[in-house]
């Protein structure tokens, strides 16, 4: 199914991207992970509400998501748009090889690449949440839960991202039409948070809908918190507080949304295959 000069071929091209994504999301799991302590006396979970804040935002629903869309950027340009562009693709598929090896072969180096650099975020993660916890069974779980939750939604988006190219006849329509998406899905986000925006009002609640219109609401974490107004005693002294609370993972929530994400990403990726082996390339 694979043919090894092409993938020696293609992985030379590739191998350099692979490492700096890499790299670069080690430098975000350091920066998540060791400018926050996680661990104070009013969490027996392992993390602290400003750790929330910051692991979702710059990790897992701003940091990861754009690192893996650029990274598709990438290497779609340059292992089938500039292929195509360039006619190396054509020289290719006047050998011997099938269609379906040849691009197969592409897929599997794109998705290789991908692995990659999920493996140095994730066991980069456990180094630097064990050096800056206290207790490393504490949160870990919901850290892991939350790296694959993340993982399925990148396989799922690049799917759509590498279908996109495969159908559309020209580079100019191909990146018309991702850039587009790209931007429409964070508009779409950022207005879905729309009552954390703009409070409980109509205005909040109307933008909220727009969540409704993009995929990064799939993407699920759950690194979640709630804050409860409590009342403490201490030497008979009564005093008022905010505590924080770790709810239960929703298990629907993942129920649901990871098989339907793993589903669509490989839909679009075996789609893509019939695509390419129909498509015409002006040999």
């Amino acid at each position: 199914m694979i043919n090894g000069a092409l993938f020696k071929a293609e992985f030379k091209r590739s191998w350099v991207v692979v490492l700096i994504f890499s790299i670069l999301a080690i430098g975000l799991a350091a920066f998540g992970l060791l400018t926050h302590w996680f661990y104070d006396q009013n969490d027996s979970n392992g993390f602290t509400t400003g750790t929330f804040v910051f692991l979702k935002v710059i990790i897992f629903h701003f940091g990861m998501p754009l690192l893996y869309t650029i990274y598709g950027f990438v290497i779609i340009s340059s292992t089938l748009l500039k292929d195509i562009d360039k006619g190396y693709l054509a020289s290719w598929l006047t050998t011997p090889l099938s269609r379906y090896k040849i691009f197969f072969t592409k897929i599997f180096v794109f998705l290789l690449g991908f692995v990659i650099i999920s493996a140095c975020l994730v066991i980069s993660q456990m180094i630097f949440y064990g050096i800056n916890t206290y207790d490393f069974s504490k949160g870990v779980g919901r850290l892991l839960l939350s790296d694959l939750a993340l993982i399925v939604f990148g396989f799922f988006w690049l799917g759509i991202m590498w279908i996109i190219a495969a159908s559309l006849p020209n580079n100019w329509s191909v990146w018309t039409v991702l850039i587009g998406l790209t931007l429409w899905f964070i508009v779409a986000y950022i207005l879905g948070q729309g009552e954390t925006l703009f409070g409980e009002g109509k205005l909040g609640k109307t933008l909220s809908y727009f969540r409704y219109f993009t995929i990064l609401s799939l993407q699920k974490d759950s690194l979640s918190f709630v804050s409860e107004w409590v009342n403490g005693g201490d030497d008979g002294m009564w005093i008022s507080m905010w505590r924080i609370v770790i709810p239960p993972i929703k298990a629907m929530d993942y129920a649901w949304q990871l098989p339907l994400m793993f589903v669509v990403g490989s839909a679009c990726w075996s789609g893509s295959l019939l695509v390419l082996r129909n498509r015409s390339f002006n040999i």
